[in-house]
């Protein structure tokens, strides 16, 4: 999925809801506050038990909500850290031309304070759509990775389960 990112002079909204018995899904990272859903186009990895989908506004295609939906234990590694600049902050927007559904394996790197999603070899680009969110982009904006960071190990295992 292709995606570009514009650069804002504040700080974006964020709220990280993970699993309980009120949301039943590993997370979902929200950017607006909003008490109902603008018209959507859902774009996602449907690689293996990895389902991550990405929810954009139709009108603005801005991203508004990351849901991972599943997680696939056994590919979950121990790896390092994935730390991004997040001196600078931006917005997320999905390409007209964007492949919606995509299924490339996924790979979960997760260390004592972040959890690294990613379904490519390394992005060159990452950039932080808040303090603890960072979306990763190939040299084509296609969306290759995203990177949780900033989180203790008690969320950690709430997301995961494990």
């Amino acid at each position: 999925m292709k995606v570009y990112f514009k650069k804002v002079n504040f700080k974006p909204f964020a709220e990280l809801n993970t699993y309980s018995s009120l949301n039943p899904i590993p997370f979902t990272l929200k950017f607006q506050r909003s008490h109902f859903l603008p018209e959507t186009v859902y774009a996602r990895n449907l690689e293996g038990e990895n389902f991550i989908e990405f929810r954009f506004n139709k009108e603005t295609k801005q991203l508004y909500e990351i849901t991972l939906v599943a997680i696939q234990e056994d590919t979950v590694v121990s790896g390092i850290d994935s730390p991004f600049n997040d001196d600078e902050l931006f917005e997320c927007y999905i390409d007209d031309d964007s492949e919606l559904e995509i299924s490339n394996p996924v790979q979960i790197l997760r260390s004592d304070s972040s959890l690294h999603f990613s379904w490519c070899k390394c992005p060159p680009k990452t950039y932080a759509i808040t303090k603890i969110c960072g979306l990763g982009v190939d040299n084509d904006n296609n969306l290759c990775s995203l990177s949780l960071v900033g989180l203790d190990e008690e969320l950690i295992r709430d997301i995961l389960g494990f």
